[in-house]
């Protein structure tokens, strides 16, 4: 990201111009040479608190006495900053609780059918060896019939 600053000094003295020296704390070490530029540019500021000073120079080389400060700070992108890494976090564990549940679920419907179609075929099998055992039954002790013994 690109970040501008613009500032000037008043100067009541005529034909004089001024020059500027710049500091920005928490990166520049010491100020910077003299300019007749009043726009400092900086691009990729890291996130932080910055404190930027300025101060005009007068043609005798005086600084002055005091230099003009302002305070910013630089947030991290919405990606960096701890409320959406949670969110993103539980949004993840909720997602992954989710996958986890529908598969159970899958699995637990599965092992219903499987229960449901040997039931069946057990009360099937079961019924046809009945019936196969009540008609045994039948035509055994039908009159006239002979058993073999």
């Amino acid at each position: 990201m690109f970040h501008r600053i613009d500032f000037f000094g008043l100067n009541f003295s005529t034909g004089e111009t001024l020059r500027y020296q710049h500091k920005l704390e928490g990166l520049d070490q010491d100020w910077s040479a003299p300019s007749d530029q009043r726009t400092v540019n900086y691009a990729s500021l890291s996130p932080g608190e910055y404190r930027f000073m300025a101060r005009a120079i007068d043609v005798d080389g005086a600084a002055s006495p005091a230099p003009a400060t302002v305070s910013f700070a630089i947030l991290p992108p919405i990606w960096q900053r701890w409320w959406f890494i949670t969110l993103a976090a539980i949004f993840s564990a909720a997602m992954i609780y989710a996958a986890h549940h529908y598969r159970v679920a899958r699995l637990v419907e599965l092992e219903r059918m499987r229960t449901r179609i040997a039931t069946d075929l057990h009360d099937d099998i079961g019924s046809s060896l009945s019936q196969i055992a009540i008609l045994s039954e039948v035509v055994r002790h039908q009159p006239g019939r002979e058993t073999a013994s």
